[in-house]
């Protein structure tokens, strides 16, 4: 979702844009389970927004935080230091990075494998020993370098410093995403539910626990799990370990009791 939309919120009806399309929206499924356990007219902060997602709900009131200009909808802010004051929130849908490899945010200069690295498709034949001319290759849109799917190439320029789409799984993650949870919590009030869209990745072949570290690191912040539930998502299978992803992601639901 990228565009100019109008979503009603607390602050108002307000006219928002998101310039640049987002490499990781909400899937449908995900949505709609969301959807299903927001009760109607409540103000749902998201604080790990991208494009405003929470704006395909109708019968929410979202308060969307995002650092990056480009995809925020509605406010631009930094999660670690949110602008509301303590308590203000009894309602969270969100969905943080993953830690994955749409993390990367070096400057990758490996061929498109579709085109070789031509940045085009070869011409096709026409009857008469016509032939179309060559076009720009549908997979690299005609750069020649192999398509990313990470924050960055979305961007065209590297995420902020202070954003958590240039963490990858390991200790900062963790470290980042643990001060998150504590500024999350600060602004909610008691009793609050959140909910929580995660997944876990494989890395070296082996499946990283990124949504049991959440659960812990949102329990040590004074909330507790009412339930898991699996959606089965469709993955994109691009780049390296492209025929092995986790096949669903994980809805967590929780209350504050701290």
């Amino acid at each position: 979702m990228y565009g100019s939309v109008v979503v009603a919120t607390s602050l108002g009806a307000i006219e928002t844009w998101a310039s640049r399309p987002h490499p990781a929206t909400w899937s449908v499924p995900v949505l709609a389970e969301i959807s299903a356990r927001l009760p109607v007219g409540v103000i749902v902060l998201d604080p790990f927004a991208g494009t405003g997602g929470l704006a395909d709900i109708a019968h929410i009131r979202p308060v969307c935080v995002e650092i990056e200009p480009e995809w925020a909808t509605q406010v631009v802010g930094n999660t670690l230091t949110l602008p509301f004051r303590s308590g203000t929130f009894l309602y969270v849908a969100t969905s943080p990075c993953f830690g994955n490899r749409m993390a990367d945010h070096h400057d990758a200069r490996d061929r498109c494998k579709k085109c070789g690295g031509t940045g085009t498709d070869p011409p096709t034949a026409l009857c008469d020993d016509q032939m179309y001319p060559a076009a720009d290759c549908k997979v690299c849109g005609g750069t020649g370098l192999s398509k990313r799917h990470t924050y960055k190439h979305y961007l065209g320029r590297d995420p902020h410093p202070e954003s958590s789409a240039i963490l990858q799984w390991g200790p900062e993650y963790r470290a980042f995403h643990e001060q998150a949870w504590v500024e999350i919590t600060r602004v909610c009030g008691r009793w609050a539910h959140l909910l929580l869209d995660m997944s876990d990745h494989i890395r070296r072949g082996e499946v990283q626990p990124v949504t049991q570290w959440h659960q812990e690191a949102l329990e040590a912040a004074g909330w507790f799990c009412l339930a898991r539930t699996p959606i089965d998502v469709r993955r994109q299978r691009h780049g390296q370990n492209g025929d092995l992803r986790v096949d669903q992601e994980w809805l967590l639901e929780f209350v504050r009791i701290g």
